[in-house]
């Protein structure tokens, strides 16, 4: 297997169908192609940044990143050991910048960055996004969550 140690690149995740206070969606996000093709299933994440384009809901206000090592998610499967790291955003790590619609909001972990490792080998990030705005996250709102990785092997 080929390695690519050291190479940082952003990937992203899209959230815009409803999410009710305290529900949650899951995403799987694809490594870069030359990635997958090298073999990575092991990176350090070394931040998430983002930003909520507001439609219906006032603010995101705050929500949960969870990190998973497979695509099964969640303890309800039986996964809970794959659970691999939570990054929380409160409402006082979001900002407006701006219209007042959209909010931006970054973590960067420079000094520790998280270990993150695709047990199910298929080069993604798996991760679950929790509302914890108090409210639902509408349809017509748009969350983009951008993440820092480096390659590991």
């Amino acid at each position: 297997m080929a390695t690519l140690p050291g190479v940082i690149e952003n990937i992203q995740a899209t959230f815009s169908d409803t999410i009710a206070d305290n529900a949650a969606e899951n995403q799987s996000i694809s490594f870069p192609d030359y990635w997958a093709t090298a073999g990575v299933q092991k990176v350090r994440v070394h931040g998430v940044t983002g930003s909520f384009e507001a439609g219906d809901t006032a603010s995101v206000m705050a929500f949960d990143i969870l990190f998973w090592g497979t695509d099964g998610y969640n303890e309800a499967t039986g996964a809970i050991e794959k659970l691999q790291g939570i990054v929380t955003f409160a409402a006082a790590d979001i900002e407006k910048i701006g219209a007042e619609d959209v909010e931006r909001f970054s973590k960067t972990f420079a000094e520790a960055p998280m270990f993150y490792e695709d047990q199910d080998k298929t080069s993604e990030l798996h991760i679950t996004l929790v509302n914890r705005a108090g409210g639902a996250f509408h349809a017509d709102d748009t969350l983009t969550l951008t993440f820092q990785l480096e390659a590991i092997e």
